[in-house]
């Protein structure tokens, strides 16, 4: 089976999920790999010797208006989104004539051009809806939600929401649902030694949340000192910027909070096993991957009780008859309490709340089911268009 497939080509989950994917499937498909940047995921294709290129198109979404500068971009923006694509789709068709894939999928909803392609030539189109795009990302969805609906309704295509909330605001039957896979049946590391540090992991944004977590560090670390903020993940420059300045006006300890920028998956799992706590304060989180990574790794998830974290929270509730994690609403108020609630309870308090994280990552979230899930859809898909 020849597969397709298109990503964005960075380090972060939706890439990840597809290495999940392509290693557990292993010899039963044959990929090839479309993306528009080379921001990491070429490494991890080149060990695994699975053939990849690089053609520049653009997201079908541009970034909401929030500023007299954005206001200015705003026309150009959508012009170069609108447009842009109709110059490369060349490339991707000859890919596609050479490589004479079975399916074409899509791994983000921001993506269109393999959809469109897929329509044209009669190929069956698997579209990945990872993100809202709009309530998690801050962009407008070119055309509108409900003109991506129509698409996704589409005959041929068949769209896979991360979460049941997803699957809900896409208007997409529950049953098209697939979980993300995170780790292997049974591989459930746990470190009892914890260290006095708070973990952030992942893109550093306005709409993740970033700011409150720093402002609630700030208000916490005034009366705990032996405590750290470690940020793992990138960052624009200019919000860098705001955030040393909030930093900088609480008078804390100087290196209370460390941005330790974007780290490898295995440096990441390190920091997650030994951390006090991870911190995941997304406003609007699709599925929220970071959430099952750190179960996985045996660490204490704090995260903002909404979305697609609280749907993956409720489940792990409805497996193991207890709370995985420590729910939270999104204010730095209410983060500062939690913070100190960890200190004064101590990390051993919450050893049966991260043993059961463990078990409830373990029944949904392995790369086997996520493999198995996926496949089956190929096959379907594979057979109804033989039909």
């Amino acid at each position: 089976m020849k597969i397709l497939y298109i990503t964005t080509g960075g380090s972060y989950g939706a890439d990840q999920s597809l290495m999940t994917l392509l290693d557990a499937l292993g010899d039963k498909v044959t990929p090839y790999v479309v993306m528009p940047h080379l921001l990491g995921l070429q490494n991890l294709l080149d060990q695994k010797a699975i053939p990849y290129a690089k053609i520049r198109m653009r997201q079908y979404s541009v970034p909401k208006i929030k500023s007299l500068k954005d206001f200015i971009y705003f026309p150009i923006k959508l012009f170069i989104a609108w447009r842009y694509n109709a110059f490369v789709a060349p490339k991707l068709k000859r890919i596609i004539r050479d490589f004479r894939p079975d399916i074409i999928h899509t791994n983000a909803g921001v993506f269109r051009m393999g959809y469109k392609i897929a329509r044209r030539k009669g190929i069956p189109h698997v579209w990945h809806l990872r993100e809202y795009q709009d309530r998690d990302m801050g962009r407008w969805i070119l055309g509108g939600k409900k003109r991506l609906i129509q698409l996704l309704k589409q005959r041929g295509n068949y769209p896979v929401p991360i979460t049941r909330c997803i699957a809900d605001y896409f208007d997409v039957p529950h049953s098209h649902v697939v979980y993300n896979g995170v780790l292997q049946k049974d591989r459930l590391p746990f470190c009892p030694q914890k260290e006095n540090y708070f973990l952030y992991a992942g893109a550093m944004y306005e709409e993740k949340g970033v700011t409150a977590l720093v402002e609630a560090f700030c208000r916490f670390a005034l009366h705990n000192g032996n405590y750290r903020l470690y940020l793992a993940g990138g960052s624009s420059r200019s919000y860098k910027k705001k955030l040393m300045q909030i930093i900088h006006r609480s008078h804390i300890p100087p290196g209370s909070v460390l941005f330790i920028g974007k780290q490898p998956k295995e440096e990441i799992a390190r920091w997650m096993s030994i951390a006090a706590a991870i911190f995941v304060p997304s406003r609007s989180e699709a599925f929220g991957r970071v959430v099952a990574e750190a179960m996985a790794n045996g660490c204490l998830v704090i995260a903002h009780d909404a979305h697609g974290i609280k749907e993956q929270l409720d489940n792990g509730l409805s497996v193991t008859g207890g709370e995985i994690g420590v729910r939270c609403a999104a204010s730095a108020e209410d983060m500062a309490k939690k913070m100190q609630e960890v200190a004064d309870n101590g990390i051993q308090h919450y050893f049966p709340m991260i043993k059961r994280s463990q078990q409830a990552v373990n029944r949904l979230y392995t790369s086997e089911e996520y493999s198995d899930k996926m496949y089956e859809i190929y096959r379907k898909l594979l057979t109804a268009s033989l039909s």
